[in-house]
């Protein structure tokens, strides 16, 4: 018999939900206790941005049910992944009749998630503000709007953040938005995150001038290494980090 914390048939809501492939733009199916999964397109593996374990966070048969080490599933269980879970799930409440909406907001994340290490910012500062800076503009204009950041800081405060951290998230959006990169440089990584989602929505091929690209529409070398590991050949990508 299957422990019933692990057996879906005993699971409540949402139990299977889609997530963009970094590389291919298309939508892979994760259950919500599956750490990782490779995308059916183009073989990418992809790590699970909203992975609940539910009762394997504290059950001492955790580490022979789950197959992962008790340090890894303590790990999923806190910090920034746990609060991506809860930010995720007030982004489809918020927006609940607009999934390519909702769809480019995780290709941005699971982005900046890949460029965190290298940024000047506290990860959830850049993670957040990656995730909702689709919902601080309407879809029809590509700028920042009152209404948006109204809607972002609801978010974060049903997320339980903090006046300090919500001020510092939505200060950086909106500071994305008007442009501020000769004044805050780490804008760059929040710039970085929305034009590598944009190149994985485009679906970039071998035959076009990836590299250029490249070069052209991302501002950090963390970007530039990440795009090319990504859409590039590792011969390619070799050469493209030495030009």
């Amino acid at each position: 018999m299957k422990c019933p914390g692990q057996d879906r048939a005993y699971w409540h809501g949402e139990r299977v939900f889609e997530v963009p492939c970094v590389k291919c733009g298309g939508k892979v199916e994760f259950f919500r206790d599956e750490v990782s999964r490779r995308c059916s397109q183009c073989s990418t593996r992809l790590n699970n941005p909203r992975v609940a374990l539910d009762c394997a966070t504290w059950c001492d048969q955790a580490e022979s049910c789950m197959g992962l080490s008790r340090s890894r599933i303590a790990a999923i269980g806190q910090g920034n992944t746990a609060l991506a879970g809860k930010l995720i799930e007030a982004l489809e409440e918020a927006i609940p009749d607009e999934p390519d909406r909702v769809h480019r907001a995780l290709l941005v994340f699971q982005h900046a998630r890949e460029l965190a290490p290298a940024a000047p910012l506290p990860p959830v500062t850049l993670l957040s503000a990656a995730l909702l800076l689709e919902l601080s503009h309407s879809p029809q204009a590509r700028t920042g709007d009152p209404a948006g950041e109204a809607a972002v800081r609801e978010v974060l405060a049903r997320a339980l953040l903090d006046e300090e951290t919500i001020g510092a998230i939505t200060t950086l959006i909106d500071d994305f938005w008007k442009d501020r990169f000769s004044v805050r440089p780490e804008i760059q990584f929040l710039h970085d995150s929305v034009a590598l989602a944009e190149m994985s929505l485009a679906h970039p091929s071998a035959g076009e001038d990836i590299e250029r690209q490249i070069q052209e529409r991302l501002r950090t070398e963390a970007a530039r290494a990440w795009a090319r590991s990504l859409f590039l050949a590792p011969a390619d990508a070799a050469a493209g980090s030495n030009g």
